[in-house]
């Protein structure tokens, strides 16, 4: 049987803990090393930037320099994602205020194997491809602002030249920016870039400055960039690829194992695209995760109707691969998409959330159900609320029993018997 494709999952934590590395002192966010050189009894009083609560600073020789919150406090920058956020964050903040005037390029990884994601994301026994593009993104600026407010959004950190936002930068930690945020950034013409948040961008020994390009996961020109030798083939070949819609996404899918006679499985994932708009679906369609092809076009209508057409059309094309001598095996519910991918819009359908219930014998040359698992549901999943893709029968009304007339004269009258 064929190895299962290895499918990129979240770390649960960095081995060694992450640790508050700034602090509020009059109004203004400070590395805690920049009172090491003060004693104790000198050093000003100083609170986090995000509680506002007072924090003792650590400045010894064996730990690193580090701001520790009072016993009992709540403040959730004590989680290591919330502290890995703010730390990158103001980090490129200050190196970005020390070159007032300066200029910004960006560098983007090729996207081949998940592209570099740095401690956002694990992929075990798949190592990425090391080819990066150069861009210049922003220049001029002369002031820096953290969580600036603009419009109805407040970006992490945003550049100004003159009190009007020249460019915008987003730290990432474990959710990408969303569709809502991306659409105001649009409307104030402001390019963007989001960053991944990491150690080694604040590390003393690998602190990142404004000499060297800043590798960013996506840009407003560019959501992912290939290398030349690892570029789609459409593009390779000159071709025009059309830009598919923004608003058009999968909103429902379901994981399907494809078991091959010649001993093999494939895992697929069956999803419905289309544009979502309130309880309609426009411009919908059948997809799977092994073909850019379509499954079956689908007409427009309500969340209710296009999910169960599209239902009809997997049993139908399920039906012709058993046809072709596959067999197939969905044991869940249509669930939302959301719940099948991860931060970056890939599919998540690893064995462990989603086991493989048949094992092919060789002696037989059939598959049979894996002992403990053949019968198990994949019940991690999120259900639709709208997942009843299959018309109720309807019970039939009982037949009445036939009335005997009585019989009558030619009058009407009844006739006595």
């Amino acid at each position: 049987m064929a190895a299962p494709r290895r499918t990129p999952t979240l770390e649960t934590g960095p081995t060694d803990p992450v640790r508050l590395v700034w602090a509020r002192d009059e109004g203004r966010v400070r590395h805690v090393s920049e009172y090491a050189h003060l004693a104790p009894d000198e050093r000003p009083t100083v609170c986090c930037p995000v509680c506002r609560e007072p924090v003792t600073l650590k400045l010894g020789d064996v730990n690193a320099h580090h701001a520790a919150h009072l016993p009992g406090s709540r403040c959730p920058v004590q989680a290591w994602e919330t502290a890995l956020h703010l730390n990158t964050k103001h980090h490129l903040a200050a190196a970005l205020r020390a070159a007032a005037g300066g200029a910004l390029t960006v560098r983007q990884v090729c996207s081949h194997r998940f592209g570099l994601l740095g401690e956002t994301v694990f992929t075990p026994g798949l190592v990425p491809c090391g080819a990066v593009c150069d861009v210049s993104f922003v220049e001029g600026w002369d002031a820096v602002a953290v969580e600036y407010a603009l419009s109805d959004t407040r970006p992490d950190i945003v550049l100004l030249r003159d009190g009007a936002p020249l460019a915008i930068l987003e730290v990432r930690r474990t959710h990408a920016v969303t569709a809502q945020k991306l659409e105001r950034f649009a409307a104030l013409g402001v390019p963007w870039a989001e960053v991944v948040a990491t150690r080694a961008l604040y590390a003393s020994l690998t602190a990142w400055t404004t000499d060297v390009p800043l590798t960013v996961l996506r840009t407003d020109a560019c959501a992912q960039w290939w290398c030349d030798a690892h570029r789609p083939r459409d593009a390779r070949r000159g071709r025009r690829v059309a830009e598919p819609d923004p608003a058009h996404r999968p909103w429902a899918a379901r994981v399907v194992d494809r078991y091959l006679p010649n001993g093999r499985v494939t895992r697929d994932v069956v999803y419905v695209a289309g544009v979502v708009r309130g309880t309609r679906v426009h411009d919908a369609m059948l997809g799977h995760r092994s073909s850019a092809a379509s499954l079956a076009a689908l007409a427009s209508g309500t969340t209710e109707t296009v999910l169960r057409t599209a239902h009809h059309a997997f049993l139908r094309w399920a039906r012709e691969r058993r046809a072709a001598g596959e067999r197939l095996d969905s044991p869940m519910s249509w669930a939302p998409a959301s719940s099948l991918r991860d931060d970056d819009g890939r599919w998540v359908a690893g064995t462990t959330l989603y086991p493989q219930r048949f094992q092919f014998d060789r002696d037989t040359r059939r598959w049979a159900p894996r002992p403990g698992v053949g019968t198990r549901r994949w019940m991690l999943a999120e259900r639709l609320d709208v997942a009843q893709v299959t018309r109720p029968r309807r019970r039939r009304a009982p037949t009445p029993c036939p009335r005997v007339s009585e019989p009558r004269d030619d009058l009407g009258r009844r006739r006595e018997r």
